[in-house]
């Protein structure tokens, strides 16, 4: 697969950032070897949800894929319901690798890992107290018995008083030798647990140095990607981290981690405590954090619209702009940041699959008052959408930029004027609109200006497709604008909660 099919509907121009991230990193790697230091590296990649993280994994994985180089992706996610996220990573690795086994030095070395892999991930699984105490009751079963049973303490069919049975002696001797016993055991176990990190490594780096034997190629490491840490379990996202830094941290394996970095520390502090330092903690797993670029205004609307699936046939808007136009317009002269744009966008999303009117979504007065609901100027929301009558807190928008242009006059006599309506007089008109009937905006009732002929185009339509231009005698009927405050309102409280696009 090419660079351009990897990095087909690049929007957010995600592929060149990419390409100076592994630059970088190849570029550390090949530092720490000539320095002899361990050629390990861990990147965090930190942007919030909806940024294009998952898009940029999975691309630089089909790039590094394309180049021969074995990367692994790891959905943290999707295997969260496990304890054991160290065989999470250690299957995404072997699937990585199954093209690249052909020779028996390679396969043996890869065993190497699965063995001392697989004895790491029995040492490590996660125990509760309850399962502790269990196993360790079966394991001293024989010490308990012979401490409580023994000639030293008596046997229970002994009722002698002369006996002399000590039984505080006799618990005090059980706890002794439970405690030396239960030492030596843990002793042996971790003492085992630290052969099995060191194998494992030294296997693991035997398989990087392997995919490496073509001394005339730059050396290249194992790449594994990990994606949607963020949205796991607090102890499962830190144990993860604690498998990457305690026993990855070795020869020619480089991590490239994506996180909402702020939704991380979060999970951290749920773990220990609301007054713990969860940013310092975080630095110590991560080499060095990347953000991405802040992205062009319009290029990050036209981005969001396409993410959403909004069906662009159920929208209605000038035919002199498109809808990524119109939305970035009215988005920036609201004053909306980004963020509050991919959230008006996500209720623009919602708005459209709840519609159930004949007409077309008419995009302008949608967003304005999405816009307007969203900042929470209910006030202001309830007199653009015809609820209430009086005057605005505030004006609706910070700027009013042009959003239609037409040219007026005499061709032939080189009369011609053009003239133009921003977003402001567009606004005017959507209100204007909801005060009469459409029976009465179609028959003249209406301002002959730019925005003034739009709309009254707009709702001869409407009048057209959801009437057919027919009424009951004394009740015209009144635009679809008057309903959409409660598309608007029911979209905002079915606020995103991570809904995966």
């Amino acid at each position: 697969m090419s660079e351009v099919e990897a990095w087909s509907g690049d929007k957010l121009k995600r592929r060149a950032e990419a390409q100076d991230l592994l630059r970088f990193l190849q570029g550390r790697i090949n530092e720490r070897r000539r320095k002899a230091a361990t050629a390990s590296y861990v990147l965090n990649v930190d942007s919030s949800w909806g940024h294009g993280k998952t898009y940029f994994l999975s691309n630089i994985q089909k790039d590094l894929c394309a180049k021969g180089v074995a990367v692994a992706l790891v959905d943290a996610w999707a295997t969260d319901f496990s304890d054991d996220p160290l065989t999470a990573i250690m299957s995404a690795i072997d699937d990585a690798l199954r093209p690249f086994l052909k020779t028996s030095k390679l396969k043996n070395a890869w065993r190497g890992v699965l063995k001392s892999g697989g004895t790491l991930a029995i040492s490590l699984a996660k125990h509760s107290g309850a399962k502790i105490l269990s196993r360790y009751a079966g394991d001293f079963g024989d010490e308990i018995s012979d401490a409580v049973f023994g000639e030293d303490v008596g046997t229970p069919e002994s009722t002698d008083d002369n006996d002399g049975l000590d039984l505080e002696g006799a618990a005090e001797e059980i706890v002794d030798k439970l405690a030396d016993s239960a030492l030596s055991r843990l002793i042996l176990a971790f003492r085992k647990q630290e052969r099995s990190i060191i194998t494992f490594k030294k296997q693991l780096a035997k398989v990087a140095g392997f995919l490496n034997q073509d001394d005339t190629a730059e050396f290249r490491p194992i790449y594994v990607l990990v994606d949607e840490l963020d949205r796991c379990r607090p102890t499962y996202a830190l144990r993860l981290l604690e498998s990457v830094k305690h026993l990855f941290e070795t020869n020619g394996v480089v991590f490239i981690i994506a996180t909402d970095t702020d939704q991380l520390s979060e999970s951290v502090r749920a773990v220990y405590g609301n007054n713990f330092d969860s940013r310092r903690y975080l630095r110590r797993f991560f080499d060095r954090t990347y953000r991405f670029r802040e992205p062009d205004y319009d290029i990050y609307i036209d981005y969001l619209l396409d993410r959403s699936d909004i069906q662009r046939d159920r929208l209605n808007y000038p035919i002199e702009v498109s809808p990524q136009g119109l939305a970035s317009t009215i988005f920036k002269d609201f004053g909306s940041s980004l963020r509050d744009a991919e959230q008006c966008i996500d209720m623009l999303h919602t708005f459209c699959i709840m519609w159930d009117r004949k007409p077309k979504i008419e995009l302008g007065y949608a967003l304005m008052l999405i816009c307007l609901y969203h900042s929470g100027r209910f006030g202001d929301f309830r007199i653009i959408s015809g609820q209430s009558e009086g005057p605005l807190a505030a004006p609706v928008f910070q700027h009013s930029s042009v959003i239609l242009r037409s040219m007026r006059g005499n061709v032939f006599r080189n009369e011609q004027r053009e003239v133009t309506a921003t977003t402001e007089n567009l606004l005017n008109a959507y209100v204007s609109a909801q005060k009469q009937s459409l029976v009465q905006l179609c028959e003249g009732g209406f301002p002959d200006d730019l925005a003034g002929r739009y709309i009254r185009q707009l709702l001869n339509d409407e009048f057209t497709f959801e009437h057919n231009n027919q009424y009951p005698s004394g009740r015209p009927p009144y635009s679809v604008l008057r309903s959409y405050h409660r598309y608007v309102e029911l979209a905002e409280r079915l606020s995103d909660a991570g809904e995966a696009t």
